[in-house]
C-alpha cells in the first residue's frame, strides 16, 4: 500500500499573501515564511516544515497577545533579545534616536529599527540549517555551550518587526518618511535562516541580574578608543586622514607581526580596519559581511599584502578610500557587542553585581586580550572584592611586556571608579 502523503489541517488556509489559522492572519514578511510554506507544498499535503513555523509564530502570538494578557512594553535600547534559531541572548541597540522617549529618558523603538549590526547583533551560533542553494557559514565554537560547534550567526531580517496588535504609539521614521508603530514586547521579527526573535525583557535599569543587560558607557568607549590607537603612529605611518590634528578617519591596513622562531616579521594574513577589525583572506571568501566591507573600501585589492617592510611598520592598502570617524566608531560598536554579551552572561552566571565603571574596564580588557582567563573568572565566580587581586589578575592577563599605561589605568578604573585625569 502506498504511504500517505500528510495532509493540511482543517482550518489552516494558505493564500499568495498570507497564513490563515482559524481568526488570525499571518502576512509574508521577509523571506521566513516563503522559504518554508511554499503555497504548492501545502496543496499538495507537504506540510511538516510549514507547520513548525506557524506553530513558532502562533506560540508568539498567544503567549504575548491571547491567553495571557500580559501589558506590553515598549522597548528600548538595551533590552533583551531572543531567537528561535541562536544559542544565546542578546540586546536591542538604537544608533539614532526617533525623538519619543520613556519616563526614564530612554528613546522608543520603532518597527523599522530591525537592521543587522545596527539594532540587531548576532546570537553568536545558529542551530538552523542553511536553505537549499545557498553557502554555508562559517562555523563558531559556542560560548555559551562549550565544546559545541554551530554555524555562525548572520541576522538576514524582515524589513520590519510583526506586530501582534497594534501600537497605541506612532513615531516619525525620517528614513521612510512616515509614522510607524513603537516596538511592544508582543512583537517579533522573522529572520531568513527561520529564526523568530522575540523580545525576552525590557530593563528598568542596568544593574545585572537575570535578564538585565549593561552595554559601556560613552567615557568607556571614548577610553577605549584612546587605548585601540595613537595619533602619532596613525599620523607616522600615513594610516590616518588628519584636518590638523583632528583625526577624520582611518585607511585600511596591513599588519604585522615577528615570528618569534625566525625574528623575521611576517603578514597577519588579512587587512585591518578601523580599531583593529581583521578580516582574513579565509574569512573574504565566506562571510557576506566581511566581503561586503572589503569591497566598499578596496577595490581589486589582494588581502595580502605584495611586500613586507623589514620595520614591520603597518601601511595602508594600495588604492583604499579611508573610513571616516562616524564609521570607524560604528564599526567599533558593533565589535565590542560580543565582549558585553560575554561579560553579561558570566555575571548572569556567577549572579555578579558590577558597577559601570568596572564594567567598562573589564570590557576594554576583554576587547584588548580577546579573553578574560581563568584568574578573572575565579574572581567573578566568588565575587570577590580584594583590590589587590583585581589589580594582580588584570595586570598578569596585559602582561609584563604589554601596555603598562593601559594596564594602570583599567586597575584604577575598576577599582576606584576613576577614569584617566585627561578623559574630565
Amino acid at each position: 500500500m502506498a504511504d500517505k502523503k500528510k495532509v493540511a489541517k482543517p482550518g489552516v488556509k494558505v493564500t499568495n499573501e498570507a497564513v490563515f489559522i482559524g481568526d488570525f492572519k499571518f502576512k509574508f514578511k521577509g523571506n521566513l515564511i516563503k522559504k518554508y510554506t511554499q503555497r504548492k507544498d501545502a496543496e499538495n499535503g507537504e506540510v511538516e516544515s510549514y507547520e513548525q513555523t506557524v506553530k513558532g509564530l502562533m506560540a508568539r502570538h498567544y503567549e504575548f497577545y491571547g491567553q495571557f494578557q500580559k501589558e506590553n512594553k515598549y522597548v528600548k535600547s538595551g533590552s533583551v533579545l531572543w531567537c528561535s534559531g541562536g544559542s544565546k541572548l542578546t540586546a536591542f541597540d538604537m544608533l539614532h534616536d526617533h525623538g519619543v522617549v520613556q519616563k526614564d529618558g530612554s528613546p522608543i523603538g520603532i518597527c523599522t529599527d530591525c537592521k543587522a549590526n545596527e539594532n540587531i547583533y548576532t546570537f553568536e551560533g545558529c542551530k538552523l540549517p542553511v536553505p537549499a542553494g545557498y553557502p554555508e557559514r562559517t562555523n563558531v565554537t559556542v560560548k555559551s555551550q562549550p565544546k559545541t560547534t554551530m554555524q555562525k550567526c548572520i541576522p538576514m531580517l524582515a524589513e520590519s518587526w510583526s506586530k501582534t496588535k497594534s501600537s497605541k504609539i506612532k513615531i516619525w521614521d525620517e528614513s521612510k518618511g512616515k509614522s510607524v508603530d513603537a516596538i511592544t514586547t508582543g512583537d517579533f521579527l522573522t529572520c531568513f535562516y527561520g529564526g523568530i526573535i522575540s523580545v525576552v525583557e525590557v530593563p528598568e535599569n542596568t544593574v545585572v541580574g537575570k535578564y538585565k543587560i549593561m552595554t559601556i558607557s560613552e567615557k568607556g568607549f571614548q577610553l577605549l578608543k584612546y587605548h585601540e590607537t595613537s595619533l602619532s603612529t596613525l599620523k607616522g605611518w600615513g594610516l590616518g586622514v588628519f584636518n590638523g590634528e583632528e583625526l577624520m578617519g582611518i585607511f585600511p591596513h596591513y599588519v604585522f607581526r615577528k615570528n618569534t622562531k625566525t625574528s623575521k616579521w611576517e603578514s597577519d594574513g588579512g587587512i585591518t580596519f578601523g580599531f583593529g577589525h581583521y578580516v582574513s583572506k579565509k574569512e573574504y571568501g565566506i562571510d557576506k559581511e566581511e566581503k561586503s566591507l572589503v569591497d566598499k573600501y578596496i577595490k581589486n585589492a589582494s588581502l595580502l599584502p605584495a611586500n613586507i617592510p623589514k620595520d614591520g611598520v603597518s601601511y595602508k592598502v594600495p588604492g583604499a578610500t579611508y573610513m571616516t570617524m562616524t564609521e570607524v566608531d560604528k564599526l567599533l560598536k558593533s565589535d565590542i557587542k560580543m565582549d558585553e554579551a560575554a561579560l553579561n552572561d558570566l555575571f548572569t552566571k556567577y549572579n555578579y553585581s558590577a558597577t559601570q565603571e568596572q564594567f567598562d574596564a573589564l570590557v576594554n580588557l576583554r576587547y584588548h586580550k580577546y579573553k578574560l582567563g581563568s584568574d578573572i573568572d575565579n574572581l567573578l565566580n566568588t565575587r570577590s572584592i580584594e583590590k589587590a587581586n583585581w589589580e594582580r589578575a588584570i595586570k598578569d592577563l596585559i602582561g609584563s611586556k604589554g601596555d603598562l599605561k593601559r594596564a594602570d589605568q583599567l586597575v584604577d578604573l575598576f577599582n576606584e571608579g576613576k577614569y584617566p585625569l585627561f578623559m574630565k
